[in-house]
């Protein structure tokens, strides 16, 4: 019984800390970075078509500038 209450505890936590739109920016921010073959996407072109909307926020915000692989 104590573990099903400790369990419930953590799954609102985790609600009350974020919600679907966070989880959505905090995507969009790593497939905004995170291209190429092994990702989503493999370019920020095919990104931006696919969400034109989201990407049009993020690159208000952020650098279109590629981070080298490995960071």
């Amino acid at each position: 019984m104590y573990h099903r209450k400790e369990k419930n505890a953590t799954q609102m936590f985790w609600k009350l800390q974020y919600s679907p739109v966070d989880e959505y920016w905090a995507e969009g921010v790593r497939m905004w970075y995170c291209l190429g073959k092994d990702h989503e996407f493999e370019t920020r072109d095919a990104f931006k078509n696919y969400d034109p909307e989201l990407t049009s926020l993020l690159s208000l915000w952020l650098s279109d500038e590629d981070i080298p692989h490995g960071y």
